[in-house]
């Protein structure tokens, strides 16, 4: 329905960038056996960001080794957010989903303390559901993550009637975001609702947060990982029936597999989507205290309705 137009030469560029500039920050305290290839970004900040062509999101991958034996890194993690966010340019934290692993009280509790740290910072953020985080009707994920938490947090637009997805925008350099955060498997219902948000703002440039969509060899699963009922749909079908029709939709982000990886695919306009996974819980301690940053740097990006 969109034409998408932009600079290819400079979009180009700012994806190759991206992938080249995807760091991993890891706390110092936290040592490993063998060194981590990934290397830490100098953290001085620069003077001036408005207006530079440049910005950052954060991706806060499979946090559920750390609820389970490590809050204290889950705990870092939040903070080196909440420390940075402003200094680093970054402009939206994005949590993958497998918040916790088994779903006791205690792991709830935990997660729900290290991202007070983002609440009470004003960090902008939002949260998928992974399978670890299902319960009976899904309702340990409402009380903690659900609309009474995320509604508080900046560029809040709007849940689902069954708090399972939700919606963000932010702005960065002169381009007002969309962040859809889908529910694992997400249903037709679902998948509906998410368009009506997308439809309301054909220009926004969109990025889609679900907590498993592409895997270790950059593939999407034809069946979905936790329901095999018909409502629910696999990533290959969610690709098909949402993502590859929403021609603002040019990033998609998941974890839920061990691993960093990215595609670049092309929607049913031509036009690329830049996929990526994330998920570093197989590593020492859950993860050794790892997220990743994604630069954006010299964006041209614009949408438009054909005439």
């Amino acid at each position: 329905m969109y034409k998408r137009l932009r600079n290819l030469t400079v979009f180009t560029l700012i994806l190759q960038m991206t992938v080249s500039f995807s760091i991993g920050y890891i706390q110092p305290t936290y040592a490993v056996d063998e060194p981590i290839v990934e290397t830490n970004i100098n953290l001085v900040p620069e003077k001036k960001f408005d207006n530079d062509g440049k910005f950052k999101i954060a991706l806060l991958p499979d946090t559920q080794v750390y609820a389970v034996q490590y809050p204290e890194i889950f705990n870092d993690q939040t903070q080196w957010l909440a420390d940075f966010f402003k200094k680093d340019d970054i402009k939206f934290a994005m949590h993958l989903g497998d918040v916790v692993d088994g779903g006791t009280e205690a792991e709830w509790k935990n997660a729900t303390a290290a991202m007070d740290t983002l609440d009470n910072n004003k960090v902008p953020y939002g949260v998928t559901i992974g399978n670890h985080d299902l319960s009976i009707n899904r309702q340990d994920f409402v009380k903690y993550f659900g609309k009474s938490r995320a509604q508080d947090n900046p560029g809040y637009i709007e849940c689902s009637d069954n708090e399972m997805n939700s919606v963000y925008t932010f702005e960065a350099e002169g381009h007002n975001f969309l962040v859809v955060f889908l529910d694992i498997d997400a249903t037709n219902d679902e998948l509906a609702w998410a368009q009506t948000v997308v439809d309301r703002y054909p220009n926004n440039p969109t990025i889609v947060v679900t907590h498993t969509l592409i895997g270790p060899q950059r593939e999407m699963a034809s069946k979905p990982y936790t329901y095999k009922r018909a409502e629910n749909n696999s990533p290959e079908q969610i690709w098909e029936k949402f993502i590859s029709k929403n021609n603002q939709i040019f990033m998609t982000v998941n974890g839920h597999d061990q691993g960093a990886n990215n595609i670049v695919r092309n929607n049913d306009a031509g036009s690329e989507v830049y996929q990526y996974l994330v998920d570093y819980q197989g590593s020492t301690k859950g993860g050794n205290g790892f997220l990743r940053v994604i630069d954006f740097l010299s964006l041209f990006f614009t949408i438009s309705s054909p005439k």
